[in-house]
């Protein structure tokens, strides 16, 4: 469970091919600066599903602090998307305070 008031929490990420480069870099500074203003000790994000190891974050500066593979299992779809049944599960985290 996150700490609502200590820990906030990147939960989506999408761009399109077309947006200008390190939009994602920008996106995230921007959110540090933020969480940092409002007085959060930390960010976390996770990535894994469909080969989305979390490049971003690393180059972003996050700490990669757990892996688990994970089991798509119990996921319900709605018919014709394409379905991911195992992955591994990354957790990353940025320390804005000690």
């Amino acid at each position: 469970m996150v700490d609502e008031d200590e820990e906030l929490s990147i939960t989506r990420y999408g761009s399109k091919p077309e947006r200008p480069p390190n939009t994602g870099s920008w996106l995230i500074a921007r959110a540090r600066k933020w969480a940092f203003l409002e007085g959060y000790q930390r960010i976390s994000a996770h990535a894994g599903v469909a080969g989305n190891k979390g490049t971003i974050y690393s180059a972003a500066g996050f700490k990669l602090v757990r892996e688990e593979k994970a089991q798509g299992d119990s996921w319900q779809s709605r018919d014709g998307r394409s379905s991911v049944d195992d992955f591994i599960r990354r957790k990353w985290i940025y320390q804005l305070r000690d």
